[in-house]
């Protein structure tokens, strides 16, 4: 009988918990702002909007929603020295078939093979980059890839080696795009069966459950582009971004973002000519830009696949003037 009651006396405590907290939730935490005032976003950084356009308000509600009045922003360890030695560089090269003395200038280990590709990687990032002649190459225009998957495992190959980390680029994030060779130019194509190359970008994971966005230049700062045979062409330079070292600041009203936008404070992820846009909802998100010293919050303005906008979010009187 003993424990009935007590059962019944924990099933209400715990009843009683759960209502004063959907009544009553607890405030959220204050910003710590850690990082004290941040540098001014960087509005270069991007597609400027061009020419006047209006703007006309068509989300679910015809509102602007409630978002969170904070958020984190994550330092960038530019710079930040790796595991990448001489004797390591070696070694990823020599599994990357460069088996000669690399020239040495400075932090750059620069190898070149007989058939003329060159790998090029910074003993203190880790960055690498592979260049080779491929636009007049007659094996590339006269082939196609086989499959997506085919020339996925290329690229996935290289990045392993060259020391990608997968849960910071996952597979579910990957842009593949099509590109056919003419005379001596890259061009994009709409389907694998147009194309001479494939071209893989790797986009970065969520952080905190905020997406990650870059701005389209056709090639992120993790790329490859890949023939039927080969890798002709690869950067990896990743987002270093220190998730264990941030700091929560306050979030500038929704509503003044969205008069900023109007106002032709934001920059675009793709150039834009058109005069009137529809901004069917808006979100948080974080611009990837692998020259700031932080990683900040801005609102994400979708104005119809695949264009977006990006306003900075973090209040201005955290910002440098």
């Amino acid at each position: 009988m003993s424990i009935v009651v007590l059962i019944v006396i924990l099933s209400l405590s715990m009843n009683r918990a759960a209502i004063q907290k959907a009544l009553f939730p607890p405030k959220p935490l204050p910003a710590t702002v850690a990082f004290g005032i941040l540098p001014k976003f960087d509005l270069n950084f991007g597609n400027k909007p061009t020419g006047s356009i209006t703007y006309t308000l068509q989300t679910v509600s015809d509102e602007l929603p409630i978002l969170p009045t904070t958020a984190k922003v994550f330092a960038m360890g530019q710079n930040k020295a790796s595991f990448s030695t001489p004797d390591v560089i070696k070694e990823k090269a020599g599994n990357l078939n460069f088996a000669t003395e690399p020239e040495i200038s400075g932090t750059k280990m620069k190898f070149t093979d007989q058939k003329g590709r060159t790998l090029t990687a910074d003993v203190i990032s880790g960055n690498m980059k592979l260049i080779t002649t491929y636009l007049n190459d007659p094996d590339i225009l006269t082939t196609r890839p086989d499959s997506v998957e085919q020339v996925k495992k290329q690229a996935t190959d290289f990045f392993e080696t060259a020391g990608l980390n997968p849960f910071n680029y996952p597979e579910n994030k990957i842009e593949i795009k099509y590109y056919r060779l003419d005379g001596g130019s890259l061009n994009e194509t709409s389907s694998l069966s147009n194309a001479n190359l494939v071209g893989i970008n790797y986009q970065m994971g969520d952080i905190d459950k905020i997406p990650v966005y870059t701005v389209d230049t056709g090639r992120n700062s993790v790329f490859a582009l890949a023939s039927q045979k080969n890798l002709v062409e690869a950067t990896f330079e990743p987002l270093n971004v220190d998730k264990g070292l941030f700091a929560t600041y306050p979030l500038k009203d929704i509503s003044l973002a969205y008069e900023e936008l109007k106002t032709g404070n934001a920059v675009f992820n793709k150039p834009n000519n058109g005069s009137g846009l529809i901004v069917s909802s808006v979100s948080l998100g974080y611009l990837a830009n692998p020259s700031a010293s932080y990683l900040i919050p801005v609102y994400v303005f979708d104005l119809g696949n695949p264009l977006l906008a990006f306003v900075p979010a973090v209040d201005a009187s955290w910002i440098q003037h």
